[in-house]
């Protein structure tokens, strides 16, 4: 897979700094970033599934579980 990014200037220059102080090269780096992401998010539920488990969990007068609700409602 083959990638084109903007990026500004003061990015870029960071961006930059970093390859040069890691001695890394920008598709190693970015492979990282990515591998990186990826392995956090897993397990995370997307902001569209959260939505659909917060309307799908509380049609009108169906009690929900205390972790749906924190997760939904952010209540206790």
């Amino acid at each position: 897979m083959s990638l084109s990014i903007r990026l500004d200037k003061t990015l870029e220059e960071s961006l930059r700094r970093r390859l040069q102080a890691e001695q890394i090269s920008l598709s190693d780096f970015i492979r990282d970033a990515i591998r990186e992401k990826l392995a956090k998010d897993e397990g995370k539920a997307s902001p569209y599934a959260l939505a659909n488990t917060c309307s799908a969990a509380t049609p009108a007068g169906v009690m929900i579980s205390a972790p749906t609700a924190r997760l939904c409602y952010g209540k206790n």
